[in-house]
């Protein structure tokens, strides 16, 4: 689900994604749009982005005059277009695959890629490979700064002791073989601001709009 200041309201039911308005006191359907794996509202409703996880594929649509138009962007990487994020002034596409985000600008009327593969992708611990996975994201309103939250799977996690899982790259984390999360947080150009691993599961996260409080 994605609302914005123009009373509106988009969802996503894994296939298609709907576009809804308040007018008076009533929600009436307004557009559906093709690609329903996430779905994103810039904040003057003049931009919506959708994505297809199954297809590798984001499109915006662009509103201008009533029509909409469209562009998509495709790429051959595992879990590409599973969540999608629009900055508020339409300016800034987050896209997520399973182990980067990557960063679109709009300039010159068309979609550039401006930063990818800033994440890392593995931690060590005691020698052994843990691939970190992107669990979920989120944007301030003007895409400068990017929270996101890792979870990952520990090979032969069972043969692993206690002291074996207190420590992740230097980081200190619950003794227990249960999941914990990574939360990091960067800028729009990959410059790291903050990271913390917390006793909880990753499953989801947020920034505030003015990118201030996690």
């Amino acid at each position: 689900i994605s609302t914005n200041r123009k009373n509106e309201i988009a969802t996503s039911d894994g296939v298609d994604s709907f576009l809804y308005q308040l007018i008076g006191q009533q929600w009436e359907f307004i557009k559906s749009f093709s690609g329903g794996s996430d779905v994103s509202l810039s904040d003057d409703g003049s931009k919506i982005a959708t994505c297809n996880a199954g297809l590798n594929l984001v499109t915006i649509y662009t509103k201008t005059s009533g029509d909409w138009t469209e562009e998509t962007i495709t790429l051959n990487e595992g879990g590409f277009g599973s969540k999608v994020k629009i900055s508020g002034d339409g300016k800034i596409l987050c896209v997520k695959s399973r182990q980067d985000i990557k960063i679109y600008q709009y300039k010159d009327n068309q979609w550039h890629l401006m930063q990818e593969n800033f994440i890392a992708k593995t931690s060590e611990i005691q020698g052994k490979t843990v691939d970190r996975e992107v669990r979920h994201f989120d944007i301030s309103d003007d895409g400068s700064k990017i929270i996101l939250s890792h979870e990952w799977v520990m090979p032969e996690a069972d043969t692993l002791d206690d002291d074996e899982w207190s420590t992740l790259q230097g980081f200190q984390i619950s003794n227990s073989k249960n999941l914990n999360s990574l939360i990091e947080v960067w800028d729009a150009h990959g410059k790291s601001e903050y990271e913390k691993v917390f006793n909880t599961q990753g499953h989801s996260c947020k920034i505030s709009g003015d990118g201030s409080r996690i």
